[in-house]
């Protein structure tokens, strides 16, 4: 999707609906924005299931993840990741920053640098399978619990999915 300044009005993201009407330091006062602008960029959305938004306040840089389910689990794996993933690792995790339960939200610190998508459209597909093979090998030496594994066929099933 195109990223867009316009956060669509979706009662099933409670946490979208209540950014509209406070904006983010007041739904979130724990990042401590105080009453500075805020800039909030749409750019991944799900109607209904999860929206993803790019926040800037002053020379600060986010990710905000707005859920129509609780994300438990994935509040709890960035933490136990970045428990784990510590200086020396050749893998970067996002901080967890702030997490709001009731509205279904995560706030993550920001990855400087292109991502995969970014780098394989450019002509870099080399350099991005490197580094998901760098990530893949840290992550799967870790003493986190990722789930069940998934077989080569589900795994591609879900790829054709997601390149779809």
């Amino acid at each position: 999707m195109k990223p867009t300044r316009v956060l669509p009005d979706d009662p099933a993201l409670p946490g979208l609906v209540a950014i509209r009407e406070n904006g983010l330091g007041g739904v979130l006062p724990g990042l401590g924005l105080d009453d500075g602008p805020v800039q909030l960029e749409l750019c991944g959305y799900t109607p209904g299931e999860r929206a993803t938004l790019d926040a800037r306040a002053g020379n600060r840089r986010f990710a905000v993840k707005v859920y129509a389910e609780d994300p438990v689990t994935e509040a709890e794996l960035y933490e136990a990741l970045a428990g784990e993933l510590v200086n020396g690792a050749e893998a970067r995790v996002p901080p967890l920053l702030a997490r709001e339960r009731d509205l279904r939200l995560l706030v993550i610190g920001w990855l400087e640098g292109p991502t995969a998508d970014q780098l394989v459209r450019g002509g870099s597909g080399a350099r991005a399978g490197e580094l998901a093979a760098r990530w893949l090998r840290s992550a799967a030496s870790l003493a986190v619990n990722l789930g069940p594994p998934c077989g080569a066929a589900l795994t591609l099933e879900r790829v054709n999915f997601w390149s779809a």
